[in-house]
């Protein structure tokens, strides 16, 4: 189980450098470890992780089968972060494909699970791509209702926040914990 867990976050290093390519490779190694060790709390965690790297380098339908697999598989387990990390992904990626019901769809679940965690980053990112949803679909102010609900969450967050995660769904979101003011109209930027 150690040497999965060291792959796995050997290819989160990796992500974070901009090697897709390297972080995909181990990630697959570390999921052949947790499926040989029946790790399957680790196996969701991984699925999804692996999805969203393969998302954010553009491989749509390797990442949608591995979200699916790791949200199913998270969900199975009682695993919250990894479920909502998943639904998230999937979200943007619907969005991206222009399927506003499964983002929909995935975006309340997410929020469901967040609100359930009382995870306040997690609501926050939550609504920043709720944001994005609906100005896609031209709903102006249900995006700025969206919008208006990240910067107050977020303005006195320190813990760990999803760096990647917010990569993909196009978040650029500055918080206590960065060295910017506390975010408001001016430090969070629009996510259309």
């Amino acid at each position: 189980a150690h040497a999965a867990t060291t792959l796995h976050n050997l290819a989160e290093i990796h992500e974070s450098l901009g090697r897709p390519d390297t972080a995909q490779r181990l990630l697959g190694r570390s999921l052949t470890l947790r499926r040989q060790s029946e790790d399957r709390f680790g196996e969701a965690c991984t699925l999804v992780v692996l999805g969203r790297v393969q998302a954010l380098a553009g491989d749509i339908a390797s990442a949608t089968a591995n979200l699916n697999d790791g949200i199913r598989l998270s969900s199975q387990v009682g695993y919250l972060e990894s479920e909502w990390e998943g639904l998230i992904c999937r979200a943007e990626l619907a969005r991206r494909c222009d399927d506003p019901v499964t983002a929909t769809r995935d975006l309340d679940a997410a929020l469901t699970i967040a609100r359930q965690a009382a995870n306040q980053y997690w609501i926050a990112l939550t609504h920043w791509s709720c944001a994005r949803l609906r100005a896609q679909a031209g709903d102006q102010i249900a995006a700025d209702i969206d919008r208006s609900r990240v910067a107050p969450v977020l303005a006195g967050h320190t813990s760990v926040r999803k760096l990647s995660l917010e990569r993909l769904v196009g978040a650029q979101i500055h918080t206590a914990s960065d060295a910017h003011p506390a975010p408001d109209e001016s430090t969070v930027d629009d996510p259309t």
